[in-house]
């Protein structure tokens, strides 16, 4: 505020700015005129003759310059003497020095138009003896402290730390009275108020604790303080008996002083990668003469630190500056990216920091247990990149899998922004390397007159060069400006030592090429074909039979083998070396040789990734085999494609009329309904190994978080029934719905409710492995209904209810019916009714799915309502997000996120939240909810187990029972009209043919007829673009961002009440 404008121009000169720059601050500041807001308006202009702008990006560098030339005469070397900005630090070893310093500052800033603050100005003694005295500034006494506070920094008289902790805690308290709201809060989801609390709370803590080497009783003080905060968060006290451990992993928190240290050594790292001559490192490699006096902590900060280094198993070495590359290193050892990342190894030793190296050119990447060993060419491990797939969840932020070779790596940044740097490489790496394959693949070979025609046409272009230079001379010759000439000459030069290195290119060339031997080729191809450059990228943890005869030879496959089982079964030969003849494969080894044992260079590209053998963590056994299955070698004669007799086994069976006959028995009436219902699932449960090179193509095309809705999908993955009656499929359990209306309170309806909402996913998903089923066209529709099991009130025969949207079936009856009313997006309405017991379901579905590497998510945005007509309740209800994990192997599913079911006419609420399960612990398919009364916190029903399984509910009133087995449930058949009786665009007459050709495994009939379909789709679009026509839907209508049944039942009784 008090910086002379003279001095300023003075100072900015003297610090050598350039003269244009100091004009423009003079006319920025001289120009400018201020005028003053009050009460009843503004002031007049006038002009501020001292000081800088206050809120300008530039002033504090401008007051930099000022104090640098202020205190160029009277400031001492750090520590005598540290500034920042208009704080100012002076060090002294007795009174007397300390007044002569501020005599000398005083002076130096008086002179220059400022002055020293005397209400601000402090001093402290540290390990002061006995005895008095005190320190004056201009004959006035300085106030005295026992405490200095810099920069966020306490320094203590005593030299103790203990107000350094005393100090997050509290700060940690005010963050979390901040959002106590949401972090108490029972209705909000405990990962939500872990994320909350790692964002608000846990950062207040650790501010400042980076520079302090804290006692084992502090961390202890630290630790109990968020514990505290954890527990009150998630409404747990002493009498519980929870162990910490448990508190911390429900709300996905790590130990504090794991975090303390992190910061700890994050700090000493910047401080490391400072200049050599910086204070900072200077203050940690200094050693203090003589005992440590009395009083004085034992613990050093660098004691804190050696200990941290320790535990993460790192050396100074690896905050180290990043060596400059040298000039001349080959381009195979330069790698695009190197840094830390933690590395899941075991369930014993959880996650572990390690250094990782990216190598962009062998498709590598390499890890080591610190940078040092890193330096030393001991490697860890290491992960191939070619043919892997990456992983993200997108529930955790920062961590990631890379899968390859039949393993999983798990692998966890520091945060989101460097998680996606990672991935970005790495996704750069393997697209390289996938193209690369790609070329392999076109089995192209070159020759010597390829290699002379290339070097012809180089040839070529260096004569054409060569002329173009030519043309400087005339430039230099017709150019007046002596800037301009300098230009042309610099580039002349830079052109000419252009053209000798192409020269000397080529005459290297030329001689490389009369020491090859035009006989063998400048390129010597493999055996091996491209199917088994492929293999190479995934071997398999499979031992070979020892017998070479037994393993079928490149040239033996015909071209018609699929591509599954060579993939399987070459994938454990081993690799040629590269001084391979060209003659054949190396013989099979009998097993594969154990990774940690292996002795290779650095710099060398292992055959398939591995781990150290204490560093060893896979997946769940997916891909376990016996060592001893006669399926590791491929015999001929029983390879499918190799004769007639084995073609026939892929060809499509003469049984096209049994099917047809075996699909028109009904479940219960055979004239009327469609058996399709009661298909066997023969198949649902296989793998998809044979598929995996289609699915490695159509995941090479896909990005992490690329939106899968326009994406086609193979056929092989299709399940067998419509989007549209999968949505049926929900109402399996239509006795559970009906009777919701049967309930005499608002609280048993509730109840019953979230019964018959918990009940209806096990059903909807028919098997545990996740097969995708049909997209519906625009237009499709779906009818079909329940019989009620304890239905006694049947009408008479050929009398269907008119009304309703299924006409044929009774008014005890559930009826429903499904339309595909958006295609982009893509959007299913659905409607269900029992008219006896006046109960409706009205529900739109918008599916959006994401690929996520190994898995692919599908959300859910919509709503759903059940309409209690007798009572007047309306229950809004959401959905859960859908998962197709382990899409290279056996696909299966699970549910995810939080659902809400709430009735605004009785206050009544619940909490549902579907776990997805953790790659480390945890358990699959677990359902947790609550259910809250009007205006209550306090759940009086919790529920929990698995949405597949069982469920358990605990009551307010202390007793626990099975809230729903959905094991011991009984499912009943939905009914459907036979296909010759179905419209042209109900679900199952549009999808007869997909269907039919499914349950025959012919793929490519099935992909035909679905094709046929989606064209047809197509062309209708176009028709109706070119025409300028509207879609109109068959039964629902848009209200608002809802999708409405047109006529409902509760619009129908209403008409009948008028």
């Amino acid at each position: 505020d008090r910086v002379p404008r003279e001095e300023l121009w003075y100072c900015m000169r003297k610090s050598r700015v350039a003269e244009k720059y100091v004009r423009v601050v003079q006319d920025m500041y001289e120009r400018s005129r201020t005028v003053v807001r009050c009460a009843v308006g503004q002031t007049e202009e006038f002009k501020v003759e001292v000081g800088l702008h206050q809120g300008s990006a530039l002033s504090p560098f401008l007051f930099a310059i000022v104090m640098d030339q202020l205190s160029e005469e009277v400031r001492q070397e750090s520590p005598w003497t540290m500034m920042f900005a208009d704080d100012i630090v002076v060090c002294s070893k007795s009174r007397e020095q300390v007044e002569e310093s501020l005599e000398r500052w005083r002076f130096a800033l008086e002179r220059r138009g400022m002055k020293v603050s005397r209400s601000k100005t402090e001093y402290m003694c540290v390990n002061e003896k006995e005895g008095s005295g005190t320190v004056r500034l201009q004959g006035e006494e300085v106030k005295k402290v026992q405490e200095f506070k810099y920069l966020e920094s306490t320094v203590q008289s005593n030299g103790e730390s203990g107000k350094k902790v005393k100090k997050p805690v509290q700060a940690g308290w005010n963050g979390w009275r901040k959002v106590s709201g949401v972090l108490c809060d029972r209705k909000i989801s405990v990962r939500i108020k872990g994320k909350v609390y790692r964002t608000v709370v846990r950062p207040a803590m650790l501010y400042g604790l980076e520079t302090v080497s804290l006692r084992k009783r502090q961390e202890s003080e630290l630790e109990v303080a968020e514990l505290k905060m954890l527990s009150f968060s998630l409404g747990v006290t002493r009498l519980d008996r929870i162990r910490n451990e448990y508190i911390r992993g429900t709300a996905h928190v790590g130990r504090l002083r794991g975090k303390v240290r992190e910061a700890r050594l994050r700090w000493f790292g910047h401080v490391q990668m400072r200049e050599s001559e910086y204070i900072g490192r200077r203050m940690l490699d200094m050693e203090l003469p003589g005992r440590r006096q009395r009083g004085r902590p034992k613990r050093r900060y660098m004691d804190g630190i050696n200990e941290d280094m320790k535990l993460r198993d790192v050396t100074p070495l690896d905050f180290a500056p990043p060596p400059q590359p040298l000039v001349g290193l080959s381009a195979k050892m330069a790698s695009i990216m190197e840094g830390p990342l933690s590395k899941w190894t075991n369930l014993m030793k959880g996650w572990q920091y390690r250094w990782f190296v990216l190598d962009y050119n062998a498709g590598l990447l390499s890890y080591y247990t610190s940078k040092d060993k890193m330096m030393r060419g001991s490697r860890r491990g290491c992960v191939r990149l070619r043919g892997a797939v990456i992983g993200i969840d997108d529930e955790d932020d920062s961590t990631f899998t890379i899968t390859v070779d039949q393993k999983t790596f798990h692998f966890q940044a520091r945060d989101a922004d460097e998680r996606e740097k990672w991935i970005h490489a790495l996704e750069g790496t393997i697209l390289r390397h996938a193209l690369q394959l790609r070329e392999a693949e076109t089995a192209f070979v070159p020759s010597v007159q390829d290699f002379d025609k290339k070097l012809a046409e180089a040839d070529a272009y260096l004569q054409i060069l060569i002329d173009q230079l030519k043309l400087f001379d005339e430039k230099i010759k017709d150019c007046k400006d002596d800037e301009s000439r300098r230009k042309i000459e610099n580039l002349k030069e830079t052109t000419c030592s252009m053209v000798e290195s192409i020269k000397h290119c080529i005459v290297l060339l030329q001689i490389a090429k009369s020491t090859i031997n035009p006989v063998d080729g400048v390129h010597q191809p493999s055996p091996l074909d491209a199917s088994v450059v492929s293999a190479v990228a995934m071997p398999t943890q499979t031992t070979l039979p020892t017998d070479g005869a037994q393993v079928c030879k490149a040239e033996q496959r015909p071209s018609s083998l699929p591509m599954g089982p060579v993939v399987t079964v070459m994938g454990s030969l081993q690799t040629p070396t590269p001084n391979s003849t060209g003659s054949g494969p190396s013989a099979p080894s009998s097993s594969v040789t154990t990774p940690s044992h292996m002795n290779m260079p650095a710099n060398a590209v292992p055959d398939f990734s591995y781990s150290s053998s204490e560093d060893e963590f896979y997946d769940a056994d997916e891909f376990y085999q016996s060592s001893a299955s006669p399926k590791h070698c491929i015999d001929p004669s029983r390879t499918p494609g190799v004769n007639s007799e084995g073609n026939a086994a892929l060809k499509r069976p003469n049984t096209t009329e049994s099917l047809n006959s075996s699909m028109s028995n009904g479940t219960t009436d055979a004239d009327q309904y469609d058996s399709h219902d009661e298909r066997d699932d023969d198949g649902e449960g296989e793998s998809v190994e044979e598929h995996k090179s289609v699915i490695m193509h159509l995941l090479s095309q896909v990005r992490l978080g690329m939106d899968l809705t326009k994406v086609v999908l193979p056929t092989f993955i299709l399940e067998r029934r419509s989007l549209l009656e999968m949505y049926a499929d929900f109402f399996a359990h239509p006795d559970l719905f009906v009777s919701i209306a049967e309930q005499a309170e608002p609280r048993e309806r509730m109840v019953q409710v979230v019964r018959w909402y918990l009940s209806a996913f096990h059903a909807g998903r028919k098997g545990s492995v996740a097969k995708k089923p049909y997209n519906p066209i625009l237009g499709e529709v779906f009818y079909c209904h329940w019989d009620l099991p304890s239905e006694t009130e049947e009408p008479a025969p050929g009398e269907p209810v008119s009304e309703g949207p299924v006409p044929h079936c009774s008014r005890g009856s559930v009826s429903f019916v499904a339309e595909q009313v958006s295609h982009h997006p893509p959007i299913s309405a659905f409607y269900a009714e029992c008219i006896s017991k006046k109960i409706q379901f009205n529900a739109h579905i918008w599916t959006k799915s994401k690929f996520l590497g190994m898995s692919i998510g599908v959300h859910n945005i919509g709503q759903g309502c059940v309409s209690c007509l007798e009572h007047d309740e309306h229950y809004i209800l959401t959905f859960p997000n859908g998962y197709g994990r382990s899409i290279l192997t056996v696909p299966w599913v699970e549910l995810g996120g939080e659902c809400n079911i709430s009735c605004s006419k009785t206050g009544y609420s619940a909490n549902i939240v579907f776990h997805t399960k953790p790659f480390y612990g945890g358990k699959k398919h677990r359902i947790t909810a609550d259910i809250f009364g009007p205006n209550d916190k306090k759940s009086f029903c919790s529920i929990e187990g698995e949405w597949n399984g069982v469920m358990y509910a605990k009551w307010a009133s202390g007793e626990n029972s099975v809230f729903i087995d959905t094991r011991k449930l009984s499912i009943i058949k939905k009914k459907v009209r036979k296909l010759e009786d179905q419209l042209e665009y109900e679900s199952r007459q549009l999808w007869k043919d997909v269907t039919l050709n499914l349950k025959l495994k012919d793929i490519d009939a099935a992909t035909d007829a679905k094709h046929r379909l989606e064209e047809k789709q197509r062309a209708e679009a176009r028709e109706r673009k070119e025409q300028e026509i509207q879609w109109e839907t068959r039964l629902f209508h848009e209200d608002g961002e809802c999708w409405v049944y047109d006529e409902p039942l509760l619009k129908r009784v209403a008409s009948l009440r008028h």
